[in-house]
């Protein structure tokens, strides 16, 4: 099983190619199953009942992690994440609920871009 860690969702594809994307998609926080399967330019996709979404956009920033690595945090009053090393950097207004993926000496990873993917 898997979740979905991107901020925006992921919309899923009508084949394992990322190009061929389909309007539907799988929100963010959402768990999937299926079979892992690999497409075209090497990306790797989960292949759903419902279509095949995949890990990672092509700049290796991760949609998918599995169920056992995500994390889901409450910004708390007063802390704000960074996108960069940058302390004016911000990402996440107090107050929200973030989702991601453990990272081995990261507290959390979370797709960098809130764009639709």
């Amino acid at each position: 099983m898997y979740t979905v860690i991107c901020a925006a969702g992921v919309r899923l594809r009508n084949t394992p190619n990322f190009e061929d994307v389909r309007s539907d998609q799988a929100t963010s926080g959402g768990t999937l199953t299926g079979n892992m399967v690999c497409g075209q330019n090497g990306i790797y996709y989960l292949q759903t009942q419902n279509g095949y979404v995949p890990f990672y956009k092509p700049d290796g920033s991760p949609l998918l992690a599995p169920v056992d690595q995500v994390e889901q945090y409450q910004v708390a009053q007063g802390m704000e994440f960074r996108r960069t090393a940058n302390f004016h950097d911000l990402k996440h207004e107090s107050g929200q609920v973030v989702v991601g993926q453990s990272v081995m000496g990261c507290l959390l990873y979370t797709s960098p871009s809130p764009r639709d993917s």
